[in-house]
Parts: structure tokens; C-alpha cells; sequence
């Protein structure tokens, strides 16, 4: 069995997160084709089913950054300098959609409850976070990371009157965003250091977490 990336393969064969990312294909055309996407895509999602994503999502960035916080105090070095980074970019995250709840007159997140798939979601990434070595917690951060701006991408043709799309905002947001990439260069840098077979399992788990919030939204 193959048990860490073994580094002899050949360029062509790619990196251990470009081969998780492609492996996992068949996840992201499911959340691609869920009925939020397409719906924001065309512009025609429900103001509630968009509101009631956006609301779960900021309780969903807080409990990530919790989450971070817990696997960097298990490492040193560039792993938890990397960590120590994402829990500021998650922050910037959390304020922009913190802010647009407050256009909803929510000011208080707490109140908010989170879909069973949301909850399982979380559940799974707090026990790898609290269990395992912290590059898994980074593979299981990937998927929602390089997935969102994959989406924007893929839908912002998809509209012919996309200038009027009152949904445009989310398209444009995402779809410039980059950070999946440094989070990829670290895992990528410690891939002998990584069981594959267990990150194919954490990889595709979190994937299936993004298609199931997608879904539970709308």
C-alpha cells in the first residue's frame, strides 16, 4: 500500500494536492450543478436560501479559525507560521461576512443554527484538527479553499445578462481568490510526510462536506 507521495513520480503524474484535486472531480460538478450555485449563477437563488448560506457560512469561518488555532500549537516552523497566516485570512473572511449580515440586521452570530450538514462538516474537520498532524488539517481545509473561486470561475459566463445579475458581488468576490495556492505549496513541501491514503480520505470527506452545505441551503 502506498502510504506517503512518493516523490520519483513523474511531473506528468502532478502534485499530491493537484492529484486530491482531480480525484475529486466528480464532488465539485456536484456542488457546481446544486441548485445555490446555479442559482447565483443565473441569478435567480432565493434571497433566503442565499441568506440562510451566508449565515452559516460565518459560523462556519469562526469555528475554522478555532480550529487553526488548536492544530498550530502542535508545530513548529513553516507549518505553523503558514497556520498563524490563514488564521488572518480567515479573519478578513469573517468581516465580510459578518458585515453583509449585518445588511440583514443580524448582529449577533450566535444565535444562528447551523444545518445538520454543516454540523457534521465542522465535526469532522474539529476532530482532525484536535487528532491528527496538522497537514491534515490543512488537506481538509483545501477543498473549501480552491473549490469557491473554481465555482465563481465556472459560472461567470454562464449568465448572458451577467451585468445584471444581482448576484454578480459573490461571482466577483471569489473568483480572484488565491490562497488555496500557499495552502497547497505547504502541503506539497511535506508531502513524504503525509499517508496518502489518509488524506485521499480526509480530501474527499471535506469535499463531500462542501456539496451536502451547498445543498442544505437550497
Amino acid at each position: 500500500m502506498d502510504i506517503t507521495f512518493q516523490k520519483h513520480r513523474t511531473d506528468a503524474d502532478g502534485s499530491l494536492c493537484d492529484q486530491l484535486w482531480e480525484e475529486t472531480k466528480d464532488l465539485r460538478e456536484q456542488a457546481l450543478n446544486t441548485i445555490w450555485i446555479q442559482g447565483i449563477a443565473l441569478g435567480i437563488l432565493d434571497p433566503l436560501d442565499f441568506g440562510r448560506l451566508l449565515a452559516q457560512d460565518t459560523i462556519y469561518l469562526a469555528n475554522h479559525a478555532a480550529y487553526a488555532d488548536i492544530a498550530k500549537c502542535k508545530y513548529t516552523g513553516d507549518i505553523r507560521v503558514y497556520l498563524e497566516a490563514h488564521e488572518k485570512s480567515i479573519a478578513s473572511e469573517q468581516e465580510k461576512t459578518t458585515s453583509q449580515l449585518k445588511d440583514w440586521h443580524i448582529a449577533f452570530e450566535g444565535g444562528i443554527e447551523m444545518s445538520s450538514a454543516a454540523q457534521l462538516y465542522l465535526k469532522f474537520q474539529k476532530h482532525v484538527a484536535m487528532t491528527m498532524n496538522p497537514l491534515y488539517f490543512i488537506v481538509a481545509m483545501l477543498p473549501c479553499c480552491r473549490l469557491w473561486p473554481w465555482l465563481a470561475n465556472e459560472i461567470k459566463d454562464k449568465s448572458p445578462v451577467c451585468n445584471n445579475n444581482v448576484y454578480q458581488f459573490w461571482i466577483e468576490e471569489h473568483i480572484g481568490l488565491t490562497f488555496w495556492q500557499k495552502m497547497q505549496a505547504v502541503v506539497d513541501k511535506h508531502a513524504d510526510e503525509i499517508n496518502v491514503s489518509e488524506a485521499r480520505k480526509i480530501y474527499r470527506t471535506c469535499m463531500q462536506g462542501e456539496v451536502n452545505f451547498f445543498r442544505s441551503a437550497a
